[in-house]
């Protein structure tokens, strides 16, 4: 017998793989700083859009993916 899924769980995986997301934008920070002291600019830029990815689409998905 398998249990039929509701939309409350399916919010609930959503929230946590936004949460895994913002976490990835975040831990993407220190190679960021990384590639700003050793003057490597064309790795800063792509590291920038990569963050600014990340934390779009994880904020994005916990404001879809809000509980109670």
């Amino acid at each position: 017998m398998s249990v039929k899924p509701r939309r409350a769980d399916f919010l609930v995986i959503g929230r946590y793989t936004s949460l895994v997301i913002v976490g990835v934008g975040l831990l993407m920070a220190l190679p960021l700083v990384t590639s700003v002291l050793f003057a490597e600019w064309e790795t800063v830029l792509d590291f920038a859009i990569s963050i600014l990815a990340c934390m779009a689409f994880g904020l994005a998905g916990l404001i879809v993916c809000r509980t109670e």
